[in-house]
């Protein structure tokens, strides 16, 4: 493996790690955005079952209230699987199946780089309290793409 992809996949891994527990999150999912496809393609996780990357790749994405698509059009930053469920009905499969892999709720992360999505972090089953701390979550976001996404 070359120094550059190395490097990127320690970046990675040290994102996760330190999103998981920031967020005292139970797992941890890396992901790429492909705008022209919007798609999200998962890079790497942490305690995530394999069924739900399987699926999620494979025909789940289109169900799911907090993907690629929403976050192109709405430009958030981050939100709550919980927050979008309650105003997305068509979204009710994507509920279940998450629930039936042990995952509650999905808080999501994207970063941004001159108006493009690039990247984006989901966190499963989040502590409660600190996933309503907004301004700890701004601190994240910016801690990871100023510092650790620095070269995007």
């Amino acid at each position: 493996m070359d120094e550059p992809v190395l490097e990127e996949r320690l970046i990675i891994e040290s994102s996760l790690i330190l999103a998981k527990h920031y967020l005292d999150a139970e797992g941890a999912i890396f992901y790429k955005v492909d705008e022209h496809n919007q798609d999200a393609l998962i890079n790497s996780n942490i305690n995530i079952p394999k069924q739900f990357v399987d699926k999620y790749n494979g025909i789940l994405q289109a169900y799911d209230p907090l993907n690629v698509e929403y976050f192109l059009k709405s430009h958030d930053s981050t939100n709550l699987l919980s927050r979008s469920l309650q105003t997305k009905p068509k979204s009710e499969p994507y509920k279940i199946f998450v629930n039936q892999c042990g995952i509650n709720e999905i808080m999501e992360i994207v970063f941004w780089k001159n108006n493009h999505a690039y990247a984006g972090i989901a966190l499963t089953n989040p502590n409660e309290h600190k996933k309503q701390d907004y301004s700890a979550i701004q601190a994240l976001q910016h801690i990871l793409s100023t510092s650790i996404f620095r070269n995007r």
